[in-house]
């Protein structure tokens, strides 16, 4: 496309809306037909219009289901830190060496070309290392099948 047609294209049009979350909440036409809403997470949630419909034509169904008893004590106001949410759920504290294990096997299992493989152990490294050696029971029976392994 020349350079001079590249400029003529529409600009998206945003308007500002009032929120009780964010007074930085707005929204958008993309060059590809969706809407785009700012502001609620650090990129913006891109919708085509069947899309949005099917969310607002169930937005009272939401509402209710969302206040709901059971449902409303298991929500959370805002995205959870990993490391807090680490501290409620039951964690095991792991050593260095299963650490370390972890990325010998992930390393073996990149070369091996087991890609999804090597992600798990690297992924149940890292985790462990921002959690300061605390780990899911998941990653601990992980750890556990590794070593039962060598």
């Amino acid at each position: 496309m020349p350079r001079e047609q590249e400029n003529d294209r529409p600009q998206p049009r945003t308007k500002q809306i009032p929120s009780e979350l964010d007074d930085r909440i707005s929204y958008a036409v993309s060059n590809k037909g969706g809407v785009s809403i700012y502001g609620l997470r650090r990129f913006p949630f891109t919708f085509y219009k069947t899309e949005l419909e099917a969310i607002l034509a169930c937005a009272d169904e939401l509402k209710e289901y969302m206040a709901s008893e059971e449902v409303s004590k298991l929500l959370a106001d805002d995205k959870p830190d990993a490391g807090k949410a680490m501290d409620k759920a039951e964690s095991y504290t792991v050593n260095k060496a299963d650490i370390d294990l972890c990325a010998v096997e992930a390393a073996k299992l990149q070369g091996a070309g087991d890609m999804a493989g090597a992600l798990k152990y690297a992924t149940i490294k890292n985790v462990a290392e921002l959690n300061k050696y605390k780990v899911s029971p998941e990653h601990m029976l992980a750890i556990m099948t590794l070593k039962a392994k060598k």
